[in-house]
């Protein structure tokens, strides 16, 4: 009998200019069975965040029109090409998730959704389901 093979973990990567603000959310997806990192944008830390191939990139919309910007410049960038993006916001803002979808987001989650709802979103987002419950839930 064969050793099982270990379990792939889904792998997300959160862009913010202030990663520590996230800390709770990145230790919760940890412990949910992602693993989490955290990168500011930067051009050599996009470069290096090739290496970590996210099956996720979530970015932190939280800091006005910045955040809409990075959303446009990972949709047009080839490092990320087929990875779904999603926005990170404090609570849900219809105005801002319209922005993000429209910049190229996949949808928005908020920090202010209980763990299992954030966790069911972007497992969805990962593999592609419209999650509409991410706009409002």
């Amino acid at each position: 009998m064969g050793i099982a093979p270990t379990p792939v973990r889904p792998r997300v990567l959160l862009v913010s200019c202030v990663p520590l603000d996230h800390s709770t959310v990145m230790c919760d997806l940890e412990n949910a069975g992602w693993d989490a990192s955290a990168i500011s944008p930067s051009i050599s830390n996009f470069e290096d965040a090739r290496l970590v191939h996210p099956d996720l990139v979530m970015v932190d919309l939280f800091i006005s029109r910045e955040g809409i910007e990075m959303v446009d410049w990972l949709v047009k960038s080839d490092t990320f090409i087929g990875t779904p993006i999603v926005g990170l916001t404090r609570q849900y803002d219809p105005a801002l998730y319209r922005d993000a979808v429209v910049a190229g987001c996949v949808g928005c989650v908020h920090q202010s959704m209980s763990l299992r709802a954030l966790v069911v979103a972007l497992s969805d987002f990962s593999r592609g389901v419209d999650c509409g419950a991410s706009e409002n839930g």
